[in-house]
């Protein structure tokens, strides 16, 4: 079950009503090839149809699947001390402090979420990670002050979770960008 933030749920859902309108005007076309009286074989305008359809059923039963199981959580509390989803961790990577967004879903939206925060005059990047990834899976639940070790293939790195801010997701909103 994947484990959302409302806007992402929101902008599933919208992307889904997008991949919809497309392959009913796919559709129509199919439809108005089909009723050509001229061209009863080698109907090109039709296989283009049908072949659109396809392309628009593979890049969207994705999406699909996932609003078809999907648990949208609300945004973390702002008392929670812990990395939640929609947390923004400061965790300390050596010697530098980095901004990391834990969010349920990457889709399009890290530029988002990056000029959401250069907006807010932030200078350094905002690292965005799914809480699937390595860093997203090992920062879910660490309390602010505590260390935890990434272990990405045979690599591992001691990192440490500085200050967790959970207020900022709850204010991104992306249709201001």
């Amino acid at each position: 079950m994947k484990e959302l933030l409302p806007h992402e749920a929101d902008t599933l859902r919208a992307l889904l009503d997008k991949g919809l309108q497309e392959n009913e005007r796919a559709a129509v076309d199919m439809s108005a090839a089909a009723s050509d009286t001229n061209s009863w074989h080698d109907n090109a305008e039709y296989d283009e149809a049908i072949e659109r359809m396809k392309l628009i059923d593979a890049r969207y039963t994705p999406l699909m699947k996932i609003l078809g199981s999907m648990t949208v959580l609300e945004y973390p509390d702002a008392e929670d001390k812990r990395v939640r989803l929609g947390s923004l961790a400061y965790v300390n990577f050596g010697d530098d402090t980095q901004p990391v967004l834990v969010v349920g879903l990457r889709l399009d939206s890290e530029a988002l979420y990056q000029d959401a925060w250069k907006r807010e005059g932030n200078e350094e990047d905002l690292m965005v990670v799914t809480s699937e990834s390595p860093l997203g899976t090992v920062l879910l639940g660490i309390e602010s002050g505590n260390q935890v070790i990434l272990h990405v293939g045979t690599a591992s790195s001691e990192l440490v979770v500085n200050d967790i801010d959970q207020a900022w997701i709850s204010q991104f909103k992306p249709e201001d960008s």
